[in-house]
């Protein structure tokens, strides 16, 4: 069994300018702004032993945010706070000593940052709903010899309300906002580590291959 409880807070305060070079508006101010960011967390797990080869686990985890902005000798302000509840299920098996075997299904939820809140462009104040997601994940791992391991490790995110930033023709942001539809992110984690023993050495390596593959999976 496991236990956590967690918080832990941020404050900002920053004057932010456009960064145009070669144009007027070069340096001109946005604006001075003070943010307060704050998270209490709290979970609770349990770790099931089905056999000794196979376990579940199970995890809860509760959260509540908040993100504070004000824009000062303005008055422009944004409060926001959310409550939320993330669980999470996976299961190990292990056959052997030195192979290992995974699955698991976990929800997630991510509120904005300042960067995201506070407008690069015209200094306004963006409110936003936190990103959420549902993650699969299935891999394993092992040894092929005693100098030689691999691991794999596949993934697929259904992801709601991501944070989308866009731009301008000179590359700066114009804003940030949640995506209508849903998008999806999915991909595979492939490598090998090794050792091969040098005189009276070892020479140890580690060699990886990632592919992501990221969707919009409506509207724009």
């Amino acid at each position: 069994d496991r236990t956590v409880l967690a918080w832990d807070q941020m404050t900002l305060q920053t004057e932010l300018m456009q960064n145009r070079k070669g144009t007027p508006a070069d340096k001109k101010k946005i604006g001075k702004y003070d943010g307060r960011a704050q998270n209490i967390y709290g979970s609770v797990g349990v770790d099931i032993h089905i056999t000794p080869a196979v376990t579940v686990n199970l995890d809860m985890k509760g959260t509540h945010a908040r993100r504070d902005v004000e824009k000062r000798q303005s008055h422009l302000s944004l409060d926001q706070n959310w409550t939320f509840w993330t669980p999470k299920a996976g299961i190990v098996w292990r056959p052997t000593e030195s192979q290992r075997y995974f699955a698991n299904i976990s929800a997630s939820e991510e509120p904005a940052t300042f960067w995201e809140i506070i407008n690069s462009g015209n200094g306004k104040l963006t409110k936003l709903s936190p990103q959420k997601a549902v993650t699969y994940e299935i891999g394993g791992e092992g040894d092929i010899t005693e100098a030689l391991k691999w691991n794999l490790a596949l993934y697929r995110s259904q992801i709601k309300d991501e944070y989308i930033t866009t731009y301008d023709s000179a590359g700066t942001v114009v804003g940030v906002f949640n995506y209508a539809a849903k998008t999806r992110h999915q991909g595979l984690e492939a490598g090998l580590a090794g050792r091969i023993g040098v005189g009276p050495g070892d020479f140890n390596y580690r060699v990886s291959w990632t592919y992501n593959d990221f969707r919009f999976m409506g509207g724009e």
